[in-house]
């Protein structure tokens, strides 16, 4: 999966985190630890990316490593969103346990982040031709990352915080809120989502060196949200067969669970608590 392929994840992302974080339902357990090993896995291969070209002379000459530092760029859209998202989720449901692994990835992602910004800085006055085009697209980047978490922040304000820039997006909260009431969300959504298209889609290079970890990441962001969100058909067709099979990897550990509970030697009023605890869940995902 390209990096612009990630941006409009991100959009996505954004326009339905809101369902996510209200929906009072368990988010899929598969989901948020694939993201979370997937995004430590790419956190890695950046590091030995960046660490190797701190120790050439001409690393903004390589592909890799221009490739990398445009990816690292444009898949931080992503991971604010999807930290806003759970943490709010976190908020609607006054506990702690979705958004500490988001916000955990993000940061680990904005200290690459650095590493990559401190690279085009030494190498800004040798390769200029390199480092602006790199500078600029992080600019843009960070605007319409601070637009779309503005979705989230116009009900929920909260989610500013994540934001590069909080103000900024509690502006274009305030300004999406009103659009959105005029013209309806999802006509607004697609017009903007066409506006970063243009903006963004091409500055993406070819090659992604990370594609693999991409598509994971992005499979499990998917497979956090209900089926009814994502239409299965075109480029997300892939990602919803993927957000099924994760979909079902919890209900076999729901069933375990309700197996578990039949089987445990608990007390009656404890029994039937965890009995009708683990119903519910099986309920929800129709396998009652």
């Amino acid at each position: 999966m390209q990096p612009n392929q990630l941006v409009e994840l991100a959009a996505l992302t954004a326009s339905q985190g809101q369902a996510l974080a209200e929906d009072l339902h368990p988010i899929s357990e598969t989901g948020l630890a694939q993201y979370w090993q997937s995004a430590r896995d790419r956190l890695d291969r950046w590091s030995k990316t960046l660490a190797a070209a701190e120790k050439q002379e001409n690393a903004l000459q390589d592909p890799i490593v221009i490739a990398t530092i445009q990816e690292i760029i444009m898949s931080e859209m992503l991971a604010r969103v999807w930290a806003a998202v759970l943490d709010t989720a976190d908020r609607c449901r006054s506990t702690s346990e979705y958004g500490s692994i988001a916000r955990a990835a993000l940061v680990g992602h904005l200290l690459v982040r650095r590493r990559a910004e401190k690279l085009l800085d030494e190498h800004l006055e040798g390769c200029p031709e390199t480092v602006a085009p790199l500078k600029r697209l992080q600019r843009r980047v960070d605007r319409w990352g601070n637009m779309w978490l503005g979705y989230l922040a116009k009900d929920h304000p909260t989610a500013a915080r994540i934001a590069k820039s909080p103000e900024e997006t509690l502006e274009f909260a305030a300004d999406l809120k009103l659009q959105c009431q005029d013209r309806g969300s999802q006509y607004v959504w697609q017009i903007l989502l066409h506006s970063q298209q243009e903006a963004l889609g091409k500055a993406a290079m070819p090659i992604s060196p990370n594609a693999d970890l991409n598509q994971e990441i992005a499979v499990a962001v998917i497979s956090c949200f209900p089926s009814e969100l994502f239409e299965a058909t075109g480029p997300m067709e892939s990602l919803f067969i993927s957000r099924l099979e994760n979909a079902a990897d919890d209900s076999i550990r729901m069933i375990e669970d309700f197996l578990a509970v039949e089987s445990a030697d608990l007390d009656d009023k404890e029994g039937t608590r965890q009995v009708d605890q683990a119903d519910r869940r099986l309920q929800q995902l129709g396998l009652d």
